[in-house]
């Protein structure tokens, strides 16, 4: 018997491609064809919601696909708890990101978004479509196992259209963003560049004339021969006057355009004579030869048995007179059909009346699984980590020392943004083509970031000074890089991410130097070296590993409190 896979239906063009497989999936018939779209599925358009939800708070329009796409809520539901979180006063960014009505999906991407200024977008693609558990999620939508299939392959190209994008950027020795491969996305879309997935699964194959070259099918049936051949006389082509010299591809060659002068008619008497005109003659036969070749390319796709398949009311084939094989649709009743060489196939002729309802066969109960789940699961270790989320512990503190002033703070200071601030700053200074960072400098780092007022500019500028004069005394040769991102991975399989506030080369190896804006009085700052020996240990580790040289010293620098401490990063 034959299976769906062993079937290839052939159409002229792409948009019959599409009419095609809409028709197939109307009858609940598996298809697959390589075709553009893939940025429309509900899967990508789901996993897309959550890669913008993790790229911007903002994002609101995104929490809503998400809801309504995730466990397929119906609008009016997902809207009115909404209003009713709007009107009692809550934060319109953070949607059932928290508390008793959060969504899983928008709660989980709240804990991701930490992660997503370290990781390249194809890392965050796999981030979100790993933690999300958007595979899943998918599965629940039909318990069709084809279906399934089909839902997971787009996911994995979606994941190899981020490749793609991070490739681009590489050529073009361009940075990838996160921001820049969504916008990417859109025009991958616009220009219908963002083609299915194609998994092995037992499903027709629906594809063009010319895109069937070179594969074969035991059953082909061929759609749209009732359609006129087509002449490139009102359009654009490549003329040869001589035969191709290699040495001068492009000499005797010239492109011709006729451009349609008549507007929006169709049917004008002078076009009819242009068609009759020498050119025009000539023109036409070079598009029944091609349409020859084309029939011959696609007839020959089958290896058993070949569907002419054509409008029941047609009568005859515009396409099979102009190639002198009306003989090929045989009459009615025939049974064989007479070949060269007193050769004779099979034939059989049949007209078929379209259904007047499809059945859709019925889909078993519950949730389709590749395996039988597990009664209980543990936490699995997230793909992907941050080196700065890394736990503490006990360690050495070999020396301290004192550097500049300790600066004083504002009360009511954010932190986060300060600490930010201040590595900027600090980046800043160290690659400044400028004579000297300066306090205008700083004050328009720290307006940036939110924290204007915080931290006294010219305190701030001191201590940078301070630094740069540590530095040049206790390790006057060496050359300084602020802000190195590291990866690496982990004994365990997991990807680290980070970055090195400021790394110093020096002639016997490495000096790693970590930013904290803690304030902390010196009787404390062990405690600050035990919580972060983690996270520079990972440093220190994916540096030797990578380049090979040793790491010598591990600093902790302290800017507001006016210190360093230097710490032992090895075990034990």
């Amino acid at each position: 018997a034959a299976h769906y896979g062993d079937v290839a239906v052939l159409a002229k063009t792409n948009d019959g491609v599409k009419k095609i497989a809409a028709a197939l999936r109307a009858a609940s018939i598996p298809w697959a064809t390589e075709q553009p779209g893939l940025l429309s599925t509900p899967e990508a358009l789901l996993a897309l919601a959550c890669l913008r939800r993790l790229n911007d708070v903002r994002d609101t329009l995104a929490s809503a696909e998400i809801a309504s796409l995730a466990d397929c809520e119906e609008p009016e539901s997902w809207l009115a708890d909404r209003l009713r979180y709007l009107q009692a006063g809550g934060d319109s960014a953070r949607w059932r990101e928290a508390g008793e009505g959060a969504h899983p999906l928008l709660a989980r991407i709240a804990e991701l978004r930490g992660q997503a200024r370290l990781l390249s977008p194809r890392a965050a693609m796999e981030l979100v479509i790993a933690q999300c558990d958007l595979p899943g999620r998918v599965l629940c939508w039909r318990r069709s196992e084809l279906v399934g299939r089909v839902r997971l392959a787009n996911l994995q190209a979606l994941v190899a259209l981020a490749r793609t994008y991070e490739d681009a950027c590489l050529s073009r020795r361009e940075p990838a963003t996160l921001s820049g491969m969504l916008l990417w996305f859109g025009d991958q879309t616009q220009g219908q560049l963002d083609m299915l997935a194609q998994p092995a699964v037992d499903a027709v194959k629906v594809m063009t004339h010319h895109g069937a070259k070179g594969l074969e099918w035991p059953i082909v049936i061929l759609m749209d021969l009732e359609k006129d051949i087509k002449d490139r006389l009102w359009s654009v082509g490549a003329r040869s006057e001589t035969a191709l010299d290699v040495a001068a591809p492009l000499k005797g060659r010239w492109i011709r355009y006729w451009p349609w002068p008549f507007g929006a008619q169709r049917k004008v008497e002078i076009a009819e004579a242009i068609a009759q005109s020498e050119e025009g003659v000539r023109i036409r036969a070079e598009a029944i030869d091609e349409a020859k070749r084309l029939l011959y390319v696609s007839m020959t796709r089958a290896r058993d048995f070949l569907v002419i398949a054509l409008p029941a009311k047609t009568k005859e084939c515009a396409l099979m007179n102009e190639l002198g094989a009306p003989w090929l649709l045989g009459e009615e009743g025939t049974q064989s059909l007479r070949l060269a060489k007193d050769l004779s196939i099979p034939y059989r002729r049949a007209v078929f009346d379209p259904p007047q309802a499809l059945e859709h066969p019925a889909e078993d109960d519950g949730a389709l699984r590749w395996f039988k789940p597990a009664d209980c699961r543990s936490a699995r270790l997230p793909a992907v980590v941050l080196a700065s989320a890394a736990p503490g512990g006990s360690c050495k503190v070999v020396e301290t020392r004192e550097v500049g002033t300790r600066v004083k703070l504002k009360s009511a200071v954010d932190m986060a943004a300060l600490g930010s601030a201040v590595h900027a700053c600090v980046a800043a200074a160290i690659t400044s083509s400028k004579a000297r960072f300066d306090t205008a400098d700083a004050n328009r780092i720290l307006q940036g970031f939110g924290v204007a007022g915080a931290i006294d500019s010219t305190a701030l500028v001191g201590q940078i000074g301070a630094l740069e004069r540590w530095i040049e005394a206790r390790w006057p040769d060496c050359r300084r890089h602020p802000e190195i991102p590291v990866e690496g991975v982990l004994p365990n399989g997991q990807v680290v991410y980070g970055r090195i506030d400021l790394l110093l080369d020096t002639q016997s190896g490495w000096v790693l130097i970590d930013h904290k804006s803690n304030p902390a009085p010196k009787d404390r700052w062990h405690h600050v070296a035990a919580e972060h020996v983690g996270q520079l240990s990972m440093y220190a580790s994916a540096l030797s590993h990578v380049t090979g040289r040793p790491v010598n010293e591990v600093w902790i620098l302290l800017p507001i409190a006016a210190g360093a401490i230097r710490i032992d990063t090895r075990p034990g």
